[in-house]
């Protein structure tokens, strides 16, 4: 695919991916028959399958992952956790895998209105998660933590 073309695709995601569901719905049939014909040939599912388990294929899988959703390229990833000194802003932990990282972001914002507040290790972000973003819970658990002194 040409410079050219990528960068067409790049700017219309949106109206390519609503004409293919249009065609989808409009011809179910003959999707599914291509479907159902590409799950038969080993060869070019063994091959897809190799690329995408392929560090070069798990690459460019996390990257597009990473635009998708949270409309990051990777250095605009990489320059956040640079910002933040290369640990999560949780619990200070060094990052030693991209994999390990995950981008925080408000719930109640759209991507538009800046959204990303940083990049929190796993553990810290399904803490985050767990309590909702509420920071009076966090305050609760420090405190119950606190009584029973728990390692604080």
């Amino acid at each position: 695919m040409s410079d050219k073309h990528a960068k067409w695709r790049a700017n219309n995601r949106e109206s390519i991916k609503q004409k293919s569901r249009e065609w989808r719905a409009a011809n179910l049939a003959e999707a599914r028959k291509y479907q159902r014909e590409w799950a038969r040939q080993p060869a070019a599912r063994a091959k897809h399958s190799a690329y995408n388990h392929s560090k070069r294929g798990r690459d460019v899988k996390w990257a597009a992952k990473i635009k998708n959703k949270h409309g990051l390229s990777r250095d605009q990833h990489q320059n956040i956790i640079d910002s933040q000194g290369g640990v999560c802003v949780g619990c200070y932990e060094v990052f030693v895998s991209r994999k390990l990282t995950h981008v925080d972001h408000d719930h109640s914002r759209t991507r538009a209105e800046g959204n990303i507040r940083g990049i929190l290790c796993a553990h810290c972000n399904r803490a985050l998660g767990a309590v909702r973003d509420r920071v009076s819970v966090l305050n609760n658990l420090i405190e119950y933590l606190k009584e029973r002194q728990c390692g604080l």
